[in-house]
C-alpha cells in the first residue's frame, strides 16, 4: 500500500565485438582491435594455425598460445575500441587468434598471417640484354619492392634494401607497390647492362627480405670462335650464349657498319637460328661463300644482344707471271692467308680442279711441279716450272689446301736458237 514498484533494470553482459585488424602485420608483431560490451579485462592470444581452439579460460591465462596480447583493466571502457598488440611473432606465419574476457566470453576464430613471401623471387619470362622481370608472391595484401643490385652484393638490412641502397636499378615506384596476397606480384627492371650478372631482393612493407635471386641478362661468353679453318667456300664458328635462347649467326663481307642484332636474327642465306642452352657450345657453318674474300660474323640473341665480330678470310691466291726460258717459267703466287699451295703447269686444253692440282695430277715437265709448300699471307712466293719444250704453250694453275683454285695463266716458253753447224770450207 503506497509501495513504488521500479521500473527493469538494464544490465549489460559480458562480450566483445570483433576482432578485426587495426594495423596491417609485419614480420613479427600485429594488432587487432576489439570492442568490450563492459569494462573487463580482456585478452586475445595468437596460436598456431590449425590448432584445437581454446576456450575463455585459456585464451585468458595464454596456454598454448604463441603469443599473447593483453589489456590493462584501468584502460577498458565498455563500447570503446581496444587495439591489442601482438609482438614476437614469426614472419610469413599463419596464426590462429581469439580473445576472450574475464567474464567467460570467447570469441570465433580470427586468422591472420605475418608479413612474407609465399613464393621467393622467380624470373618473369627470359632477360633481354637490358631488361628482366621478377614475380613473387606475398602472404598478406601489402606493398612490396624489388631492387636489382649488383652480382654478389647483399642489402645491409631492410631499410637498404627499401630504400634502394646499392640498387642499379628499381622494379617499382619509390613507395613501392600494391602486392596481392597470393596472386603473383610482377616487378620488371630496365636500363641493364647485356652480358651482365646481377642480384634481385624483395622487400616488404612489413620488413621482410626475400632471398637472393641471381640472373643473367643476355650476351655471350665470348665472341664467335673458329671452329675450322676456312676453305675457298665455307667457315665455321662456335660460340657459347649465356642464356637458354634463341641464337643466330651470319657472315658477311666486311664492313664498316656492324648489323643490328634483329638484322642477324632474320638474316636471308644465314644458317638457321638455333635454341641454345646457357654456356653451351652452339656450331654454325657457312656454305657457298666467295673465295679469297675477308668475311665478319656477328652472333646474336633472342635478347637482342650482338656479338663482337670474328673476322675471317676465305682461302684463296692470285698468279702473275715472272721470267720465261726455253724449259722453264716462273709464277708469283700472293695468298689471301697463311696456307698450303701448290701450282703445275698443263697443257692449254687441260683444266685440273684444286683437287687434282694439288695431287699433281695432269702435271707436265720434268720433275712433273714444284713441291706444295707453305705460302704465307700477303707474300709474294715463286713457283719455277722446269722441263717444258721450248716455244710451246702451256696453262698455270694454282691450287689452295682450303680448295681455292686459281688459274689458268697461259705462257709460253721462250724460243732457243738452233746452234750453228760449221762445215768444212771447199776447195
Amino acid at each position: 500500500e503506497g509501495g513504488v514498484v521500479a521500473g527493469p533494470l538494464a544490465v549489460a553482459t559480458s562480450g566483445l565485438a570483433g576482432p578485426v585488424e587495426a594495423a596491417p602485420a609485419t614480420k613479427d608483431s600485429y594488432v587487432v582491435s576489439v570492442t568490450p560490451r563492459i569494462g573487463e579485462q580482456v585478452r586475445c592470444a595468437a596460436f598456431a594455425d590449425g590448432s584445437l581452439a581454446p576456450d575463455a579460460a585459456a585464451v585468458m591465462a595464454g596456454t598454448g598460445a604463441a603469443a599473447q596480447g593483453a589489456s590493462a583493466a584501468t584502460e577498458i571502457v565498455a563500447g570503446a575500441p581496444l587495439d591489442i598488440t601482438f609482438s614476437g611473432l614469426a614472419a610469413n606465419t599463419e596464426y590462429d587468434l581469439y580473445c576472450a574476457t574475464a567474464g567467460g566470453v570467447l570469441t570465433r576464430k580470427f586468422d591472420f598471417a605475418t608479413s612474407g613471401f609465399l613464393r621467393q623471387p622467380a624470373a618473369h619470362g627470359t632477360a633481354t640484354g637490358d631488361k628482366f622481370a621478377v614475380s613473387v608472391i606475398t602472404r598478406i595484401d601489402e606493398h612490396t619492392r624489388c631492387i636489382v643490385s649488383a652480382a654478389g652484393s647483399v642489402p645491409a638490412d631492410f631499410s637498404a634494401a627499401w630504400e634502394v641502397a646499392g640498387a642499379v636499378s628499381e622494379g617499382a615506384a619509390p613507395a613501392g607497390s600494391a602486392a596481392k596476397a597470393g596472386e603473383p606480384h610482377i616487378a620488371s627492371f630496365t636500363g641493364l647492362q647485356p652480358n651482365t650478372e646481377y642480384d634481385v631482393y624483395c622487400a616488404t612493407a612489413g620488413g621482410v627480405i626475400s632471398n637472393r635471386l641471381s640472373f643473367s641478362t643476355s650476351g655471350f661468353w665470348t665472341r664467335p670462335i673458329q671452329a675450322s679453318a676456312p676453305t675457298a667456300t665455307s667457315f665455321a664458328v662456335r660460340i657459347a650464349p649465356r642464356l637458354s635462347e634463341r641464337v643466330r649467326c651470319a657472315a658477311a663481307v666486311k664492313s664498316e657498319a656492324a648489323p643490328a642484332a634483329s638484322a642477324v636474327l632474320d638474316g636471308a642465306g644465314a644458317p638457321a637460328a638455333q635454341p641454345g642452352t646457357a654456356s653451351k657450345d652452339l656450331n654454325f657453318t657457312f656454305a657457298k661463300l666467295t673465295s679469297a674474300t675477308t668475311y665478319q660474323v656477328y652472333c646474336a640473341t633472342a635478347g637482342g644482344v650482338l656479338s663482337e665480330p670474328l673476322e675471317f678470310t676465305t682461302s684463296g691466291v692470285s698468279m702473275e707471271a715472272g721470267e720465261s726460258s726455253g724449259s722453264g717459267h716462273t709464277v708469283i703466287v700472293t695468298s689471301k692467308v697463311s696456307e698450303v699451295v701448290r701450282c703445275i703447269a698443263t697443257r692449254p686444253t687441260v683444266k685440273p680442279s684444286a683437287y687434282q692440282v694439288m695431287q699433281g695430277i695432269g702435271a707436265v715437265g720434268v720433275g712433273a711441279e714444284p713441291a706444295a709448300v707453305e705460302v704465307a699471307h700477303g707474300v709474294p712466293t715463286n713457283f719455277i716450272f722446269g722441263g717444258l719444250d721450248s716455244n710451246s704453250a702451256y696453262a698455270a694453275f694454282c691450287a689452295t689446301v682450303g680448295g681455292a683454285l686459281a688459274g689458268p695463266a697461259e705462257f709460253k716458253t721462250a724460243v732457243v736458237e738452233a746452234a750453228a753447224v760449221l762445215e768444212p770450207a771447199s776447195r
